[in-house]
């Protein structure tokens, strides 16, 4: 049965009302007032009696009936339509039910038998009272973290001191003190306290409140400081610090610090320092605030860098990288140059027939190649030579090779000069 009674007595209204016939009226209730939680369903037994001879041919239930107006039955109302239920049996029980019940039912519910007799209509005076609550969670606020907070369920109904309120989180049970008034007890409240509670009635637990939520207030925690792009800066450039810190309600204000100067230096979540210089350099700190405190964050290091000991690794580092090509350059010029070298002498030193050797390549101490064309003409008339003209070829031989470079001439065996024509290219 869906209501909230007195669980240690019954109530028993017994009304005995004269007759016409001398015999007496009479019914009998187990409750003289109902408190229910809106949406439940409200069962009210009830049993009469009437005077012998009388035939009863309809027995039914009105709300607030007024002096000399016939009383409306529930089941013509609108406002009850397919909410009402009376019993069949109509000799003697009158039990009403009425389902889904609203705030708007709450009102004196009373009883109206009619006989076959038309004096004899009987009206039930006074009738019983229902009243229906709507639960609601009343959280004190603000709740802070590490406080005791005492979360009561709120109805219009007298509940009894050992009256059972059920409570959910998140449709969950909750594990937690309850006062005799059914309060939800939570002690040394944190974060993982938070969430939407809801409260029932035992009897009701179809019937749960609206859940309202409980948040936990904190001042800032977990302070600390972002350094972007680096800690250590160039001479010149920008930097830019960045305050975090986790509070409830968010942090309302920073400011920040330097360490060892007595007044702040910047306010606002983000701190920056534009063409910083050398005196720029030091421990930097925040502090977060909000309503309920405030808290301070470890100090972090800005250091400063000079541009001409950055502009000095420069220069180191491309000079190394120029040597190195410089040196690559020069040893794959000199195996070229030993390469040709070698050809040219195998040009040399062919057969005396060969009328020209051509595209001969000298390396000069500078690594650059030098080309030269040689020819060797040969004259038309031979004769046998004398130790005079070996001695004066000899001689000139000598001049030339001074003169030029890679160019040669042989004396035969029958005297006859040959030259070499060099062309460098």
């Amino acid at each position: 049965m869906a209501e909230i009674h007195p669980p240690t007595y019954m109530v028993l209204s017994l009304l005995l009302i004269q007759g016409t016939f001398g015999q007496r009226w009479g019914i009998s209730l187990t409750h003289d007032h109902i408190c229910a939680v809106s949406g439940s369903s409200v069962a009210m037994p009830c049993s009469f009696t009437h005077p012998p001879g009388l035939t009863v041919t309809k027995v039914y239930w009105t709300i607030n009936p007024q002096p000399n107006i016939e009383p409306a039955d529930l089941l013509d109302m609108p406002t009850y339509k397919d909410r009402v239920l009376y019993s069949a049996d109509i000799s003697n029980n009158c039990t009403l039910t009425l389902r889904e019940v609203t705030v708007a039912d709450a009102g004196e519910y009373n009883l109206r038998i009619v006989t076959g007799h038309y004096k004899e209509k009987w009206l039930q005076r006074p009738g019983f009272h229902l009243t229906v609550t709507d639960l609601s969670v009343w959280i004190p606020g603000p709740v802070l973290e590490g406080n005791e907070v005492r979360v009561v369920c709120n109805n219009s109904c007298r509940l009894e001191d050992n009256a059972t309120v059920l409570w959910r989180e998140k449709g969950q049970g909750v594990s937690g003190g309850q006062t005799k008034y059914g309060r939800l007890i939570l002690t040394n409240v944190n974060t993982e306290d938070e969430g939407n509670y809801s409260c029932a009635l035992k009897g009701f637990d179809g019937h749960p409140s609206t859940a309202v939520k409980l948040e936990v207030m904190f001042p800032p925690k977990d302070t600390s400081v972002a350094v972007s792009p680096s800690s250590e800066i160039v001479e010149g450039s920008s930097v830019t610090l960045t305050c975090s810190s986790d509070a409830n309600p968010p942090v309302e204000g920073y400011t920040w610090f330097k360490v060892n100067e007595s007044t702040p230096v910047g306010s606002g979540q983000q701190y920056s320092i534009t063409n910083i210089r050398s005196e720029d350099g030091g421990q930097y700190y925040c502090e977060a605030r909000n309503k309920y405190g405030a808290e301070t964050s470890t100090a972090v290091s800005i250091t400063v860098t000079g541009i001409v000991k950055q502009q000095y690794a420069a220069f180191v580092i491309v000079g190394v990288l120029i040597l190195g090509i410089v040196s690559l350059s020069c040893a794959i010029h000199w195996i070229r140059g030993r390469s040709g070298n070698e050809d040219l002498g195998g040009h040399f030193g062919r057969s005396e027939g060969s009328k020209a050797v051509k595209g001969a390549r000298v390396v000069s101490q500078d690594c650059t190649t030098q080309y030269a064309n040689i020819s060797l003409i040969r004259p038309a008339h031979r004769r046998r030579c004398s130790d005079e003209d070996v001695r004066r070829h000899s001689d000139r031989s000598d001049s030339i090779r001074d003169a030029v470079s890679g160019g040669t001439r042989g004396v035969s065996q029958d005297c006859t000069t040959q030259y070499a024509t060099v062309s460098p290219h």
